[in-house]
Formats: C-alpha cells, structure tokens, sequence
C-alpha cells in the first residue's frame, strides 16, 4: 500500500508542477528534492505501520498524501514570488495554455491543449498627403 501512496504523491507534484509550470531554473530541482523525501516517508513510514490494521494505515498515509500535496502547493518555487496555494486562493487557476507550457517543460508535446497562433498586429498604413487611415 506504501507504492500506491507514493506513486499517488509522485503524480500529485507532476500534477502542481504540469499546471503552474512558470516555477524558474529552481522548479526542476524542488520536484525532483521534493518526490524524493515524499517517495522516502511513505517507503520507510511503511515499516513501523506493519503491524496496523488496514484502516488506521490507509488513514494514516491518506493523511500524509494530504500534506505532500499542501507541501507541493504551499513551497513550489514560482518566477513571480507569488506561491501556488495563493495563486489558488486568488482564483488564478491553470488555462490550457499553461498546461501545454507544463507539458513541455517534461518533454511531452500534446496538440489538443496547444493555444492557438497569435493573430499579428494590424499595420497602421500612412498617408503622404492626408490623415492615418
């Protein structure tokens, strides 16, 4: 039950990372810390559980999935200083654009979630003799 929690806090801080991907050179390196001690609670958080029942131990990692989460929300690094927990509290949720962007920060291009080309800014066309049209 400790890899299926692990994998769980795994997919959790792929998940913050995909959909506030604008984290800056130091993103990288907190998710890769961050599943690492989070992966390490729940291995070796197993062994003292051996001897619980089923229920306390499915609470208890439960529980632990919950503050991996906030630890990802609350601690991921942002390039404009504002945390993904306030990001959150503001409203400012993940447009597909920035899932796309999240995306390709992991290597993986997917189509229906790319935004659409921007339109070019129209040329304002000038007059020798008379006003700007």
């Amino acid at each position: 039950m400790a890899s299926f929690f692990a994998i769980l806090a795994v997919l959790v801080h792929f998940a913050v990372f995909i959909s506030y991907s604008d984290t800056g050179r130091l993103g990288t390196l907190f998710l890769f810390i961050s599943i690492m001690a989070w992966t390490a609670v729940f291995i070796f958080g197993s062994i003292p559980m051996a001897n619980m029942k089923r229920t306390a131990v499915f609470f208890l990692n439960l529980f632990a999935l919950l503050v991996a989460l906030l630890s990802a929300v609350l601690f991921m690094p942002q390039a404009d200083s504002i945390s993904v927990f306030d990001k959150i509290a503001l409203e400012h949720y993940p447009a597909k654009a920035d899932v796309y962007r999240g995306l390709l920060r992991l290597g993986i291009d997917y189509a229906p979630f790319k935004p659409p080309p921007q339109k070019p800014a129209p040329v304002l066309l000038r007059r020798e003799n008379g006003p700007d049209l």
